[in-house]
């Protein structure tokens, strides 16, 4: 991700190119490894920070979102004050979240970043009843 240059005390000092892949790569990968005594669970928890490009890691693996329990993603949190190029903000985040069949637990403010961001924790519809005995 490229920063925007109008952040105060911030600037692109070098770029690289690196390989990806997506996170349905990954979870074929080691999914013999991931299976465990819930048969339908691939995935507990998982915490994503991908600068600004969180919601594309996530539609990287559609078609295991149902067996993925919980997710957080980081997220700017003013869409007029966005960190990197081409971020997405915290209400396409929460859309794209929910039309997945996620429902958002929480959202939180990093205090001393230099712009509005934040985390999100969701969950996963299906198992929203694991969330009966807490107390947010």
């Amino acid at each position: 991700s490229l920063l925007y240059s109008k952040i105060p005390n911030r600037q692109v000092i070098k770029m690289t190119t690196v390989n990806v892949v997506s996170l349905s790569y990954i979870i074929e990968k080691y999914q013999n490894q991931l299976h465990n005594e819930c048969n339908d669970v691939l995935v507990h928890y998982l915490k994503i920070d991908t600068q600004g490009k969180d919601i594309n890691v996530v539609l990287s693996a559609k078609q295991y979102l149902k067996q993925i329990i919980l997710i957080e993603l980081e997220t700017a949190l003013d869409k007029d004050n966005l960190l990197y190029i081409d971020q997405t903000d915290v209400q396409h985040d929460i859309k794209v979240m929910t039309d997945l069949g996620f429902i958002l637990i929480c959202v939180c403010k990093f205090d001393g970043s230099p712009l509005p961001e934040g985390g999100m924790m969701f969950i996963n519809s299906k198992y929203e009843y694991l969330l009966k005995d807490i107390k947010l």
